[in-house]
């Protein structure tokens, strides 16, 4: 038996939080925003002039929030509370929560803690076969053949593979200011696939195969059959798929991508003519997914972009995202 997983927030954190400035902050609770793709506790606070500011400060998802056992109600307009978090890079009163102690001394650890005692047990591994409810392994993820694993901070592990327009393209990308979770937006499929803490659900509708992620609510149709993608295949965020399924495997090809950008952070672009195949396998023995995929993106990128992240089952049910822009 586990718990649900500490969800990690819906990208790096780190382009607007500075890991190494840590802040406490003292002061009363005036409102819990209890949201995806991002919760916020405000709180008002004596300042060094003996003012008051009202301190913004980021924590998980919502649907994170709740496997790990928390609720709307954990923090109460009015109460008084100590917050402890990573200092934003921009905003002098914001901060990344990583734990609240409450008045009565109780401390609530959201951010690289355990769950608490009320978090969801998962019973898995509970699939039988491809089509069930998954959730991604944290730290599954390897881009590359160098099998990169720091996928949100850090370099662009495909830098040198950029051409001149991927180059210049990637440059043009903002990821503080350009990232389609900002409104909402899936970026692509390897962002709703690989989000720790969310849901997936894959099951068979007669000539599709439809994929629902919990992440921005992404539901995604892969037709069985069309053996060559439509001519007139309008360009959407997770794009258009065809695949083929053979026993254990099922191999998607999707074109039309809307996004620009791959991998938001550190932002990884993709062109619009970009071609992506994933091939997702069964693996009896261990029962869980593992998906590996490829981006041929000849405009931006001199050879293919691979990576892979494997899947285990999960008993849990899929929630609502229901995402409020930032």
């Amino acid at each position: 038996m586990a718990c649900a997983a500490p969800a990690a927030a819906h990208h790096s954190f780190a382009p607007h939080y500075d890991p190494d400035n840590i802040v406490t902050v003292t002061g009363t609770v005036t409102e819990f925003q209890f949201r995806n793709p991002h919760s916020f506790v405000l709180i008002e606070a004596t300042n060094a002039a003996g003012g008051t500011d009202v301190w913004t400060c980021e924590t998980n998802a919502a649907g994170g929030l709740r496997r790990q056992g928390f609720s709307p109600e954990m923090l109460t307009p009015g109460e008084t509370v100590s917050i402890t978090g990573a200092a934003a890079r921009r905003d002098p009163t914001g901060c990344r929560v990583y734990s609240v102690v409450k008045a009565d001394g109780s401390r609530l650890q959201l951010f690289g803690g355990e769950p608490s005692s009320e978090a969801e047990v998962v019973s898995g591994p509970v699939n039988e076969g491809m089509f069930g409810i998954w959730q991604v392994i944290p730290g599954s993820g390897t881009l590359g053949a160098d099998r990169v694993t720091n996928q949100h901070t850090g370099p662009n592990a495909f830098a040198g593979q950029l051409t001149a327009a991927g180059r210049a393209a990637t440059a043009r990308y903002d990821q503080i200011t350009d990232d389609p979770a900002l409104t909402c937006t899936p970026a692509s499929p390897w962002r709703v696939w690989d989000d720790p803490g969310s849901l997936t659900h894959i099951e068979r509708l007669n000539d599709r195969i439809v994929i629902r992620h919990e992440v921005m609510d992404s539901v995604r149709e892969i037709r069985l059959d069309q053996a060559a993608h439509p001519a007139d295949a309008a360009p959407a965020p997770l794009g258009r798929s065809i695949g083929r399924l053979e026993g254990d495997t099922l191999t998607i090809e999707t074109i039309a991508f809307s996004t620009g950008v791959f991998i938001p952070h550190p932002g990884i672009v993709m062109s619009a003519d970009a071609e992506l195949t994933e091939q997702i396998r069964f693996d009896a023995a261990t029962r869980q997914l593992l998906v590996n995929w490829q981006l041929d993106d000849p405009a931006f990128y001199s050879s293919p972009l691979t990576g892979e992240f494997t899947l285990e089952g999960s008993d849990l049910e899929l929630q609502r995202y229901d995402c409020v822009p930032d």
